[in-house]
Formats: structure tokens, C-alpha cells, sequence
């Protein structure tokens, strides 16, 4: 709620997000995609629109994430440090880092996308493959991460996923209401 107004104060503010939001609120774009097999849908996160679980034949575990965020176009060196962080290793420089991202087609779009593996805190065997897309102002990351063994048996999964993930940009929310 925008400050100095409540719910109450005598007109509709509609909910963040949605159409004819008297705010210009902005509304989340809507993202389909096909789920392989075995993948179960694990809803939205705090951040994250869309996430997945993923079971082993042996009880290991991944998760893959879909997660919006603006402002990261030309910043994925830190983006690979930041993951390869979660894994034990240590940073690469901008070089070293470009040389890490591969070519993707995610929906069409032409994206990046890197593959690491590395210790979680608790001495086990992970890795992490992320693909981002930038388009506009917002960066598109999945990120698929778990056991290393079912990541690496995913993976076709994962890229087949990442090349049926069609997004549609949200509707443009109306201006402010007189007076405000």
C-alpha cells in the first residue's frame, strides 16, 4: 500500500499487481512453460514465480528456481561468483567468468548459461546450472541445483524446459488517480 493510505480511505487500491491497479503497481509477467516428467510443481517463492522438486531413484534431491530480477543486464561475472560461492569455489575474474557461460535458447531468446559443481557446507557433492536471459529491464535466472549426480542426469531435462518457457510481458498498469 502506498504510504499515507489505507485500505479504507475511500476508493479501491486493487491488489499489487493487478490490472487497473490505481497505483501503477507493477504487475508480475505471466510465464508458461512444459514440465518434464518426474518434476513437481513447488508454487512461488518469496522471489522466485514458478519452482520445481525433483527425486532421485536413489533419494537425491534438486530443485529448480524461476526467478525475475531488474537491473542485472552486464553484471554476470558477479552472477557466476555469486553461485560458484555456494559451491566452495572462488571467484573468477570477467575473463575467466565469460568463458565459464555457453550459448542457451531459452523461449526463443538468446541466453547464457554456466554449469558448476562443488561442496555444500555439509561436505556433500552439489551443482548448480543457471540460464538467464535478459530482456528489457528484467533478467530471467533458473537455476537447477542439487545432488550432482541427478543435476547432470536433468540437465536434457533442464534444457528442454528452459526452450519451452514462453514469458508475456504484464499488462502496462493505469496512471495515478487525480490527487495523488
Amino acid at each position: 500500500m502506498p504510504t499515507g493510505h489505507s485500505a479504507d480511505d475511500g476508493h479501491n487500491h486493487g491488489a499489487p499487481g493487478a490490472t487497473g491497479n490505481p497505483h501503477g503497481m507493477r504487475a508480475m509477467p505471466k510465464v508458461s512453460y512444459t514440465t518434464p516428467a518426474g518434476w513437481r510443481e513447488a508454487g512461488t517463492g518469496e522471489m522466485r514465480v514458478a519452482g520445481f522438486s525433483i527425486t532421485g531413484t536413489n533419494g537425491q534431491t534438486a530443485q529448480v528456481a524461476v526467478t525475475p530480477l531488474p537491473g542485472m543486464d552486464g553484471r554476470e561475472t558477479l552472477i557466476v561468483n555469486m553461485w560458484r560461492q555456494q559451491v566452495g569455489l572462488g571467484e573468477l575474474s570477467d575473463a575467466d567468468a565469460g568463458k565459464e557461460l555457453t550459448a542457451v535458447d531459452i523461449g526463443g531468446v538468446s541466453g547464457k548459461m554456466f554449469d558448476m559443481a562443488g561442496k555444500s557446507a555439509a561436505g556433500q557433492t552439489i551443482r548448480i546450472v543457471t540460464a538467464m536471459a535478459h530482456v528489457g529491464e528484467m533478467s530471467w535466472f533458473y537455476k537447477l541445483q542439487g545432488d550432482d549426480e541427478l543435476v547432470l542426469a536433468q540437465k536434457p531435462n533442464f534444457i528442454a524446459f528452459l526452450k519451452s518457457v514462453k514469458v508475456e510481458e504484464a499488462p502496462t498498469a493505469e496512471a495515478l488517480p487525480a490527487g495523488h
